[in-house]
């Protein structure tokens, strides 16, 4: 499986899109579905992809748990959850509200961070593990920004 889903990727966008979607698959939302979505957004959208690449950069850097990029890119709910609200906003600001919804709605239940986190896709903030904090519409916080207990 993992074999599957790593190797056959000429890019990081399919690659990437090719996890997300198989982690957040799900009945009503099918990897098969999400997975063109996914690459379509992060291969037409450079700086998304470049905004993944530090947050890879970031966790290998600042969390002692985490051994490698690789790792986070692989296993993290905290990093997958990160990117669906990067494309959820993306969707959110190409006026797809609803889809933004409904992306962000989903990944929250099949993550597992319903219950402590809740973050509206106009939002220009990412969440890290989803511990007990609600992002409201207008929230900005910049770039390079940790927010720490």
């Amino acid at each position: 499986m993992l074999d599957e889903l790593i190797l056959p990727h000429d890019s990081p966008a399919g690659l990437l899109a090719a996890i997300l979607a198989q982690r957040l698959g799900a009945r009503d939302m099918r990897p098969a579905v999400l997975r063109p979505l996914f690459e379509d957004i992060l291969s037409t959208q450079p700086p998304i992809l470049a905004s993944i690449t530090a947050d890879l950069a970031a966790i290998a850097q600042r969390d002692p748990a985490c051994p490698d990029s690789q790792h986070a890119l692989l296993n993290l709910k905290g990093f997958h959850a990160q990117q669906t609200c990067r494309m959820a906003h993306h969707l959110w600001t190409e006026h797809r509200s609803e889809a933004a919804f409904a992306l962000s709605s989903h990944a929250a239940g099949v993550l597992g961070i319903d219950i402590d986190i809740d973050i509206h896709p106009a939002a220009r903030i990412m969440p890290d593990h989803g511990s007990r904090i609600v992002i409201g519409e207008m929230a900005v916080v910049d770039d390079n920004a940790a927010i720490r207990r």
